[in-house]
């Protein structure tokens, strides 16, 4: 998988984080405070995000290297969801502007990020990353809030275990991570959609 770079967005206002792997290098992490206490888009803040977008992320695709990308995607209707959804809209822009070579970007609901990491989509954020700290993340350094990058690495994990999917792999397979049945299962459904969902994983 040298040739595949891996990353994961957790988008919001106070702080979006940016984490990023291609194949055994070690893990790249960019996190951004934006600020706080802000009740609508600003034009600064999405200004700050692209240009993370464009000038940490783009950078990586630029060489045309397949590029696969999960991030969350912002639920709610007021307040702050409406601003991280601003922000989510403006890292996705970004990456459709700049992007050269395969973009894959997987689309997920916060309850989908928490379900990979501990089958259950109900648990507590400080469960979830909890576990992607003792699974995934023993040796790496966060920057900013640690928060925030933990739930990155795991949205990361994702796109590697779509890219595993995508590649026709099963359970058992996959290298290095051998993925569990029910994250498997998981990131099959958000591919293949279901009734009620239309397919999450997009190319740019």
């Amino acid at each position: 998988m040298s040739d595949v770079l891996f990353v994961g967005i957790d988008p919001s206002l106070s702080c979006t984080a940016f984490v990023a792997q291609m194949g055994g290098e070690p893990w790249v992490q960019l996190v951004r405070q934006q600020g706080k206490g802000e009740i609508a888009p600003n034009v600064g803040v999405l200004n700050a995000v692209r240009d993370v977008v464009a000038n940490e992320v783009f950078p990586y695709i630029t060489t045309g290297l397949t590029t696969y990308v999960c991030i969350e995607e912002p639920g709610g209707l007021r307040g702050h969801s409406l601003v991280n959804m601003a922000v989510y809209r403006a890292i996705i822009q970004a990456l459709c502007n700049e992007k050269v070579g395969s973009v894959y970007l997987l689309k997920a609901a916060p309850s989908q990020v928490k379900k990979f990491v501990t089958n259950s989509g109900l648990s507590k954020t400080s469960e979830v990353t909890s576990v992607v700290a003792q699974r995934w993340a023993k040796s790496v350094k966060t920057l900013g809030v640690q928060e925030d990058a933990l739930m990155a690495i795991a949205m990361m994990q994702m796109s590697k275990c779509a890219y595993d999917v995508e590649r026709g792999l099963t359970v058992g397979e996959p290298e290095p991570i051998s993925w569990t049945k029910f994250q498997f299962e998981l990131i099959v459904r958000m591919i293949e959609g279901t009734n009620k969902q239309t397919p999450r994983l997009v190319r740019l």
